[in-house]
């Protein structure tokens, strides 16, 4: 009796361990299907060099200086001046952006 309880607890044991992260069905281990679908990540944008900011996406950009507190604005879309004010922050980054993606970056 002894043996058999142990073996079932061994059993139960056995079953609860952590499954291999390799697991070859995904979809039977409870993670959805669209797990390797996902979206890479852009790589980290360094917004206090902002010369390296120039040919990557505004809304990226955008996202790590709101998400580094940096002041930032469009002061011109596709070739059109967009309106602003004219004080000076050092702090403060303007793009201008073409397409979607920044052309030039400047301070004030």
């Amino acid at each position: 009796m002894k043996t058999a309880l142990s073996l079932l607890t061994f059993a139960i044991l056995t079953s609860c361990q952590a499954k291999n992260d390799a697991d070859p069905n995904p979809a039977l281990s409870g993670e959805t299907a669209d797990a390797g679908e996902k979206e890479k990540a852009p790589p980290a944008i360094d917004v206090s060099k902002p010369e390296t900011l120039v040919g990557l996406p505004h809304a990226d950009v955008k996202a790590a200086c709101d998400a580094a507190e940096v002041r930032n604005r469009i002061i011109e879309l596709d070739g059109a001046p967009q309106p602003v004010t004219k004080d000076f922050r050092p702090d403060r980054l303007n793009f201008k952006v073409s397409g979607g993606k920044i052309t030039e970056v400047s301070k004030g």
